[in-house]
């Protein structure tokens, strides 16, 4: 949300030093849980500060959060749109990806009871329900990412490059997680390599909130 990229590479690091390979590769990596708010909530919600680590620590009472629940329509869909970014590189760090209930339709809210809410099954957004399934084939497809090393090739306030690589063949994750196009080699594709996923990407220009995912020619698309 902030572009705090110094935080996001410094924690990133210290996971990868700290811990053995065993552990790294079973990680249990969420952007939402009962215990904090939900992702769209901490993405695009009112109060959300960069004071402190814990960037969903609201210090609001229940009667606040209640009163600042909604987002607007605007609001919503520019938190989905920085969600998929977020989620991206969620599916792509070293670990499994896990999801909060209601998280992969939509779903938002602050701490509890806020974030514990029915399944909106009557109020499922579909577009980012389809976004989840596919991003989660490409994962099941792809057994690399089970133990492939970790490289953070690029990454500043706007743009992260990011790689998995294991022996011969790797995926990389290319996003801009601002409002602004960004002019960028670093999103080509070469010979060898093939496009498995992308989002608002137009050859060397990664749109608003785009990303891109390439894999040599031996990874597998959707």
């Amino acid at each position: 949300r902030f572009g705090d990229y110094e935080t996001f590479l410094k924690t990133i690091s210290d996971i990868l030093c700290k811990y053995n390979k065993e552990s790294i590769d079973s990680l249990m990596n969420s952007l939402s849980t009962h215990d904090i708010t939900r992702a769209l909530t901490t993405l695009v919600g009112e109060g959300i500060t960069n004071t402190n680590e814990l960037v969903w620590d609201v210090n609001y009472d229940r009667e606040w959060q209640l009163k600042n629940c909604k987002l607007s329509k605007e609001k919503y869909y520019l938190g989905r749109n920085m969600l998929k970014v977020a989620t991206v590189i969620q599916y792509f760090l070293p670990g499994n990806s896990c999801i909060y209930y209601g998280d992969e339709i939509g779903m938002y809210g602050y701490r509890d009871p806020f974030n514990r809410k029915c399944y909106e099954w009557d109020n499922i957004d579909t577009e980012l329900l389809q976004f989840y399934r596919d991003i989660g084939k490409i994962k099941k497809n792809n057994t690399l990412l089970k133990d492939a090393q970790l490289c953070i090739e690029y990454i500043d306030e706007n743009l992260l490059v990011m790689k998995r690589v294991k022996d011969n063949d790797y995926i990389k994750i290319v996003v801009n997680r601002t409002e602004n196009n960004i002019e960028t080699h670093k999103a080509e594709v070469t010979e060898k390599e093939h496009i498995i996923y992308e989002y608002n990407v137009e050859k060397q220009k990664i749109g608003a909130y785009g990303f891109t995912i390439i894999g040599n020619k031996k990874i597998k698309n959707i």
